[in-house]
């Protein structure tokens, strides 16, 4: 199967809010054993906005360290703060991961030629392949076609866009245009993904029905 199923991680937490890295190990087990490809570690669904720069970063390592190289890992660094997101790259540039993941800029909503300075500044900072994100619905701004294209064309470390949306002429005109592994950001929306040529999904349902998920996705292929 080439369709790839990955898992936006999230962040188990004890009653007293501290991180429960106990039963993050079992999951991760669990999703490995059930044939997870990857995971976006320390994005929305892990609840970054309520993590410290610290904890983020001690559950990328702990991820890592029970991963052992067995998936992909992406790392969420993603802000609406130019320079913040630059530093957060660099920071773990060192770290054992694939890539990281890019949200556009949420609440600023940025012009277009705004989002490509955003995203063109960091893909010049950091040696790391991105990964973005658009998801509308949650940021207030989208990127246009163009916009997506012009980056690809411009920056060969941007590998690869998470899309949650169902504007699937944008990813087609997108396909047409250049070479990006495109995955679904929606679990709703896999089939339509699929349809339109993503390489595969970013979900979070996956953290309970992953095997149901990669046996869809194989059906699919074999369709």
């Amino acid at each position: 199967m080439t369709k790839r199923c990955m898992v936006a991680l999230i962040t188990p937490f004890h009653a007293d809010g501290s991180i429960d890295y106990m039963s993050m190990a079992r999951l991760i087990r669990r999703l490995l054993k059930e044939g997870c490809d990857g995971f976006i570690v320390c994005g929305t669904t892990a609840e970054t906005p309520t993590l410290r720069k610290e904890e983020r970063r001690q559950i990328l390592r702990f991820v890592i360290s029970q991963v052992k190289g067995k998936a992909a890992i992406y790392y969420g660094c993603g802000s609406n703060d130019t320079l913040a997101t630059i530093a957060a790259c660099k920071e773990v540039e060192k770290e054992a991961i694939d890539g990281v993941l890019l949200v556009t800029p949420y609440y600023n909503k940025p012009s277009q030629e705004g989002l490509y300075r955003h995203f063109s500044a960091i893909a010049q900072a950091t040696t790391l392949p991105i990964m973005l994100y658009q998801v509308p619905a949650r940021c207030g701004v989208a990127m246009e076609a163009e916009t997506i294209i012009r980056l690809a064309h411009d920056h060969e470390t941007i590998k690869a866009l998470k899309f949650a949306s169902s504007d699937f002429a944008l990813i087609r005109k997108v396909k047409e245009n250049c070479d990006l592994t495109i995955y679904s950001g929606e679990d709703e929306m896999l089939l339509e993904g699929l349809e339109e040529g993503m390489q595969g999904i970013i979900s979070v349902s996956a953290h309970l029905i992953l095997p149901q998920i990669k046996k869809l996705m194989e059906q699919y292929e074999q369709s």
